[in-house]
C-alpha cells in the first residue's frame, strides 16, 4: 500500500514539473539582470534608428546580441524554435541594414524581432 502511493505521488510530481517546466517561457525570457534585457534594446536601437544615429544603433545592436545569447540559452528548451531561429537570423539582417543605413530594413527587421520576442512563451 505505501509503494503504491509513492508511486502514485512520484507519477502525480512528474506530471506536474513537466507543466510547469512548459508554461515557464514567459518568466525565463524576462530579464535577470540589466544586461539581458532585450525588449529594451530593441526600443533603444528603434530610437537610435528614428533618429539617424546608425552608430549608435550599431553600439546597441551589440548589446542586444548579447542580451540575446543569455535568454536564448535560458529559452532554448521551451520556447518555440521557430521563433528563436526566426529572431536569430533577425539580427543577423539587422546587423547589415545598419551597416548600410538602410531606414526602412532596419524597421523591418526591428519589427520582426519584437514580434517574435513576443511570440515566445505565447
Amino acid at each position: 500500500m505505501a509503494k503504491r502511493i509513492i508511486l502514485y505521488s512520484l507519477v502525480g510530481l512528474t506530471i506536474a514539473a513537466i507543466f510547469l517546466f512548459a508554461a515557464s517561457t514567459n518568466y525565463l525570457k524576462k530579464p535577470i539582470f540589466h544586461d539581458d534585457n532585450v525588449p529594451l534594446h530593441i526600443s533603444r536601437i528603434n530610437r537610435l534608428v528614428d533618429k539617424g544615429d546608425w552608430t549608435g544603433a550599431q553600439k546597441e545592436l551589440i548589446l542586444l546580441e548579447k542580451a540575446w545569447k543569455k535568454v536564448q540559452q535560458r529559452v532554448q528548451f521551451t520556447g518555440e524554435e521557430d521563433d528563436i531561429k526566426k529572431i536569430s537570423e533577425s539580427l543577423l539582417k539587422l546587423k547589415l541594414m545598419l551597416e548600410i543605413k538602410d531606414f526602412p530594413g532596419a524597421k523591418e527587421e526591428l519589427a520582426t524581432i519584437e514580434f517574435g520576442w513576443h511570440d515566445i512563451g505565447n
